[in-house]
């Protein structure tokens, strides 16, 4: 599926290592990089008011997630707080649908649990959940991946998760790991939660997105 010019900010290499150590160093750097984007990401939130702060927070720490992956230097605070200002308008505009829907599930969940919905509302409902979670966790990835009109990001997320169901499984997968996590543990979800599914989610999918794109070069 040919989706669109990658988005090529600058960016320097990172010295490759081995050993156990190395591995427990990018562990440790990870989580708290989890935990930066977690902090960043309610903190741009609340700033917009919620429903003005989520999707610039979304698009923001994304972006500065994937600037990490591709070895580029960050100063987090000055670049998220970039990020998070110059693409105010159009993160809202690309994010709002989502936050929306997300919304919605939300209150239609609370309503199936309290109220023992009859099972076809729940069907329904967890497919639409499946979906939501498979082109939403496409959305964000792609909106800091690849430059494209604003009004195609949503349907492109979209027609890349329909067209790569598996991918869809994965990303199931993951939040669904995540959600029992932090069910477990409810304290994570204000240190560390949502820093998670952004970072882990966008290492998902810049893998797809290469194996999308190198898929597509074979068979121009």
């Amino acid at each position: 599926m040919t989706i669109g010019r990658v988005n090529e900010g600058g960016g320097t290499g990172h010295r490759e290592a081995s050993g156990l150590a190395q591995l427990a160093y990018a562990a440790c750097g990870a989580v708290t990089w989890m935990a930066a984007l977690n902090l960043a990401w309610f903190v741009g939130t609340l700033l917009g008011g919620v429903v003005l702060g989520a999707g610039p927070a979304t698009a923001a720490a994304h972006t500065l997630a994937r600037r990490r992956m591709r070895g580029d230097g960050i100063r987090f605070v000055r670049d998220f707080w970039r990020e998070y200002r110059t693409q105010w308008g159009t993160a809202n505009l690309v994010f709002a649908p989502v936050v929306v829907v997300i919304g919605s599930l939300v209150f239609s969940w609370a309503y199936a649990i309290d109220s023992h919905a009859p099972w076809p509302f729940i069907a329904v409902l967890v497919a639409v959940s499946v979906l939501v979670i498979g082109a939403g966790g496409v959305l964000g990835p792609m909106y800091a991946h690849y430059e494209l009109p604003r009004r195609r990001y949503l349907t492109t997320a979209l027609r890349f998760a329909l067209a790569m169901p598996w991918a869809i499984v994965l990303l199931v997968a993951l939040a669904a790991a995540v959600v029992l996590v932090t069910a477990i543990v409810p304290a994570l979800f204000w240190f560390v939660s949502v820093g998670a599914w952004i970072y882990l989610d966008t290492a998902l999918c810049l893998t797809l997105f290469a194996a999308n794109d190198a898929r597509v070069q074979q068979d121009a």
